[in-house]
């Protein structure tokens, strides 16, 4: 047996049509039989739920915001990291000064400090997530952070502040996380709740190389980045052509012994 793991936007979730395929849902099921499965995402609580990836999947843990937030199956939290706070105090001055909108994603909240900008609606239309409301920033401890800014932005100043994991995405959005803290880390904390020992994971993007490195089996999409496809152990078909339950039947992933028949 072992926790396979998966990432959402581009892995599981068609961005271009805003839809899981029935397909993969189908293999999702199949792969319970006998493995325990997990989203692994960059994206809150609320906008998994709101994507519908709740609604008909029976999943046993959730890595959230990029690894720092880990529910288990009944969504009670098994580990939570924060942000340095001095850190984010100079990060939130920042992006005030600069007029860059911000949302901020707590343990029980996730707000913008701004209005949504054009930025804000591009990264939300792109992920097909509702727009956060916006609320005031109160010196909590944050989980992680999102800065919208047009693509290319220049983070050079915010990663002079060396606090924090930055990961721009494809579109005008950059993740901003704990230093150290990424998804594979978030992975063994519920590997180490549900007492699995191996890992099989999906992914496409920056924040899914550190996953794909370190899994016994990484699985890169056929669209992934570069950086995914030189760590991965297989490269599958993409998103648009169910490279998820591709890659499920190819290698026989619902079987109990399929690592071991893939390094045979």
């Amino acid at each position: 047996m072992a926790l396979i793991c998966f990432d959402v936007d581009g892995t599981l979730f068609d961005n271009d049509t805003k839809s899981i395929h029935p397909d993969t849902v189908q293999a999702l099921w199949k792969l319970k039989e006998n493995h325990k499965i997990a989203l692994s995402t960059g994206r809150s609580l609320e906008s998994v739920k709101g994507a519908g990836l709740i609604d008909n999947i029976d999943w046993d843990g959730f890595i959230l915001h990029n690894g720092q937030l880990v529910l288990d199956a009944h969504q009670n939290v098994i580990t939570a990291d924060y942000l340095d706070h001095d850190a984010f105090e100079k990060l939130y001055e920042y992006c005030n000064e600069e007029g860059l909108n911000l949302s901020i994603a707590n343990k029980n909240d996730w707000y913008l400090t701004k209005e949504k900008d054009i930025n804000t609606v591009q990264a939300h239309e792109y992920f097909d997530e509702v727009i956060p409301h916006v609320g005031k920033y109160q010196h909590e401890d944050v989980v992680m952070a999102i800065i919208y800014a047009p693509l290319g932005w220049d983070t050079s100043k915010i990663e002079a502040l060396h606090s924090f994991q930055i990961t721009p995405s494809l579109t005008t959005s950059i993740d901003i996380c704990k230093a150290g803290c990424h998804k594979s880390k978030g992975i063994h904390e519920l590997m180490n709740a549900l007492h699995e020992k191996e890992i099989i994971a999906f992914g496409d993007g920056h924040n899914d190389v550190e996953m794909l490195k370190d899994a016994t089996i990484g699985i890169a999409m056929g669209q992934a980045v570069e950086e995914c496809k030189e760590v991965a152990d297989y490269v599958t078909k993409s998103c648009q052509e169910q490279g998820v339950a591709f890659a499920i039947d190819k290698l026989h992933l619902y079987e109990k012994d399929c690592i071991q028949k893939f390094y045979k």
